[in-house]
C-alpha cells in the first residue's frame, strides 16, 4: 500500500470544474481551500505525503480509484484544465501528437522546401513523407488527412 493511497481522505475532486480542495485542515491549508500551486511547467502541483503530485494524476486517482499507469493527456492543451471531460489516458506518442505546432509561420505538419512545401508526419517514431506541394494549404491538407488516419482522437490538425 502506497503512502498516497489514502489521498481521497484528504483531497476532494470536482469532475465538473476540475478543482481540487482540501477535505481537512493541514497546517496552513484550511479545509475547503484549493489545493496546490501552478508549477514552472504550467501544471497544478500538490504537495502531499512529502511528494509533489500533479493535479491531473490526483484527479484520475480520485475519479477512478487507480493511480494512472500511463500518461494523462489534456485534450484542450490547457495544463490547468483538470475537468474530467478534458482528461484522457494516453501513451507518450498520443501525448506528443496533441501539442501546439512548432512553427507559427506554417501550418502543422508543413515545412518549407525551397519554393514549395513538404508535408510529413511521424507515427511510432517513424517519419512518413506525404509529398511536396505548391502551397502550404495543400501540404497541410495532406498532413491533416494522415493525422486523422494515424492518430484518431489525438490528432491535432490546427
Amino acid at each position: 500500500m502506497s503512502a498516497h493511497d489514502n489521498i481521497h481522505e484528504f483531497i476532494a475532486y470536482d469532475p465538473l470544474t476540475g478543482g481540487l480542495t482540501w477535505k481537512v485542515s493541514l497546517g496552513r491549508m484550511a479545509a475547503g481551500s484549493p489545493c496546490g500551486r501552478t508549477s514552472d511547467t504550467g501544471y497544478l502541483v500538490v504537495q502531499f505525503g512529502g511528494k509533489k503530485l500533479k493535479g491531473h494524476k490526483i484527479a484520475w486517482r480520485l475519479q477512478t480509484g487507480l493511480w494512472p499507469a500511463f500518461e494523462i493527456d489534456h485534450a484542450d492543451l490547457d495544463r490547468l484544465n483538470n475537468r474530467w471531460s478534458n482528461l484522457r489516458a494516453a501513451n507518450r506518442s498520443h501525448n506528443t501528437h496533441n501539442q501546439r505546432p512548432i512553427s507559427r509561420d506554417l501550418p502543422r505538419g508543413v515545412v518549407a522546401h525551397g519554393k514549395k512545401f513538404r508535408a510529413a508526419i511521424t507515427v511510432d517514431n517513424q517519419r512518413h513523407e506525404l509529398g511536396v506541394y505548391d502551397d502550404p494549404n495543400s501540404a497541410h491538407e495532406a498532413y491533416a488527412e494522415a493525422a486523422i488516419r494515424f492518430h484518431g482522437e489525438f490528432a491535432r490538425v490546427a
